[in-house]
């Protein structure tokens, strides 16, 4: 057989075309490898938990993952919880920094009556009590002789949703291990939504001290400031959208019975008389585009400030993510509520309280406290 002479630029020619497929065919088997990795099946999400995130790990495949609200779990994915995590730090008026008290290691009041200064714990309030005279006492403002400090490590608790089955993961069956691939629809913008939510959620756990006043039990009438909420504000309009509907409202301060006035154009749209609660549901309201004022009265006459609205034609658009059908009502809801509010510097607050205030979803809850308090809801970065 006689060889084939190529000339230089044959030769270039069909090397260049030999590279070139080969080039293609790596980047086809890398897109090949990266779908195979991306499509692992999805059997479900972490629900919610009562603890800081470091109180529980998440192990894939030997690796630590973050635990976080909406977080995507996989079959082999091992949750567990480290009960030792869930400590509380107490800061005593006229006596020293009390070091952190876990549940192996109760801690003895050895000093006068004393209150509490400031606390910092890992886990909601019920995660801790008082014993007194061997009663359990919730963790009050005043500290005896004698009493004890507890940290309970039976209350941490995780629950995660796996296709149509929900699973609590305590103490009893920590390590728990997903041993099924529901195929559960993968939705990673949920999952970074809930990464605000889990920032919320850590935040609550601060200052124990803040919660207990929150509930009032420090409060006396002289010391409390005419109502107030952080829902609206006096000159900046927050927007609600039109519709007939109720309103959920709620306020600080005061003292009940309160009196609630909403008016549009000096026109009394609504009245309420002896109102004996803080968070309240009104009857059904026509809500027509325009300017709104409410005011809140208490029983002491002191009033709050004039808070305006405007109710408009509509609201942002949600993501097409958040708005797929597949995903539970509650936790659909919650998640475009959090995006809500996170548009436009709080301008959205009002409206976004309004879609979850109902809800008695722990992740629902979080962000309606959140608002309530005024808290700054900040999307991450995407990873």
């Amino acid at each position: 057989m006689n060889a084939v002479k190529l000339t230089n630029w044959e030769y270039c020619h069909l090397t260049q075309g030999f590279f070139m497929k080969l080039f293609f065919l790596n980047i086809l088997m890398c897109l090949t490898l990266l779908g195979n990795t991306q499509a692992a099946p999805v059997a479900g999400r972490i629900d919610h938990f009562n603890c800081i995130p470091e109180v529980y790990t998440l192990i894939r495949n030997g690796q630590s993952l973050p635990v976080e609200f909406y977080t995507e779990l996989q079959k082999g994915d091992q949750v567990a919880i480290n009960t030792d995590k869930n400590a509380l730090s107490l800061k005593l008026r006229y006596e020293q920094k009390i070091p952190l008290v876990k549940p192996q290691a109760p801690y003895t009041v050895v000093a006068p009556p004393l209150s509490i200064d400031s606390a910092k714990g890992a886990c909601s309030l019920d995660a801790y009590t008082i014993k007194r005279n061997g009663k359990s006492l919730p963790i009050p403002p005043r500290l005896l002789v004698n009493d004890q400090i507890v940290a309970d490590k039976t209350k941490p608790s995780l629950q995660l949703t796996l296709g149509e089955t929900v699973i609590v993961v305590n103490h009893q069956n920590s390590p728990y291990t997903v041993i099924k691939a529901a195929d559960q629809p993968s939705n990673p913008l949920l999952a970074w939504i809930g990464q605000t939510i889990t920032q919320l959620h850590t935040e609550t756990f601060k200052s124990i001290t803040d919660l207990l006043k929150r509930r009032g039990i420090d409060d006396t009438p002289s010391t409390m400031p005419a109502p107030y909420t952080n829902l609206l504000k006096k000159r900046k309009h927050r927007k609600l959208v039109a519709g007939t509907r109720p309103l959920y409202l709620a306020w600080k301060g005061g003292k009940a019975p309160y009196d609630l006035t909403i008016k549009r154009a000096n026109q009394k749209l609504l009245e309420e008389k002896g109102l004996k609660e803080q968070r309240i549901k009104t009857p059904v309201l026509d809500l027509t585009v325009g300017d709104y004022r409410l005011r809140i009265c208490d029983a002491q006459k002191k009033c709050s400030v004039d808070y305006g609205f405007s109710v408009v034609e509509s609201k942002p658009e949600y993501p097409r993510e958040l708005k797929d059908s597949r995903i539970p009502e509650a936790t659909r809801l919650t998640a475009q509520a959090t995006w809500l509010a996170a548009q436009g510097r709080k301008k959205w607050f009002f409206e976004a309280y309004q879609q979850i205030a109902g809800l008695s979803e722990p992740s629902a809850r979080i962000v309606r406290d959140a608002l309530e308090q005024g808290a700054r809801i900040k999307l991450p970065k995407r990873r």
